[in-house]
């Protein structure tokens, strides 16, 4: 498992990449690290952030809509044994 430096709270954090040369030293004004503090820590992968369907519920919900916005005005009538739909206007005669 690789490691990556894992700068002490208080310290600018370092890029991804970055490992501190031989006898590098932290900034004397940075605060001390707290006890225990691990400087190299395992990197390991962030685990997938659990998915939200909320996009397909978007989708589904919206097509509900628009269907329940149309629906009154299609209706259905058999022309010479076939099935034939219409989509009415909304003005009733």
């Amino acid at each position: 498992m690789p490691i990556r430096f894992n700068p002490s709270p208080g310290w600018p954090p370092a890029p991804s990449w970055w490992t501190p040369p031989p006898g590098w030293q932290p900034d004397p004004a940075w605060p001390p690290p707290p006890p225990g503090w691990q400087l190299w820590v395992e990197d390991t992968p962030a685990a997938p952030a659990a998915g939200s369907h909320w996009p397909a519920w978007g989708i589904v919900g919206g097509a509900a809509v628009v269907l329940g916005a149309v629906l009154p005005f299609i209706s259905a009538t058999s022309v010479f044994g076939y099935a034939a739909f219409n989509v009415n206007s909304g003005a009733r005669g």
